[in-house]
């Protein structure tokens, strides 16, 4: 099991289906923590570029979903934070579009 992991394999382990995904005013990081212990996959918060956005990973999230993939219901949790998915290496981020931070300093 040597290298990165392959956007191949983040689609693989985030095609986990669930009957219900239900969260209510939960906070990203703990919304975050359920997506990766379903699908095996390593994903963090990227605190330092939602910081520099204003934004927390406490933030509350509301999503509900039913017959539902672990990658529908991540997307559909995050979008409305104006987050994304990064791959890096063998762990999956939750951050902010590369556009957001300012990129050109």
């Amino acid at each position: 099991d040597s290298g990165a992991m392959t956007q191949e394999d983040v689609d693989s382990a985030l095609a986990v289906r669930f009957g219900e995904v239900k969260f209510v005013a939960a906070p990203l990081a703990q919304f975050v923590e359920f997506i990766a212990d379903t699908s095996a996959l390593a994903i963090s918060v990227d605190d330092a570029a939602l910081a520099k956005v204003g934004k927390k990973r406490t933030m509350p999230l509301s999503v509900h979903l039913s017959d539902t993939t672990a990658r529908e219901a991540l997307e559909a949790a995050i979008a409305p934070l104006g987050l994304v998915c990064e791959l890096r290496g063998n762990r999956l981020f939750v951050t902010v579009p590369a556009d957001a931070t300012g990129a050109a300093k």
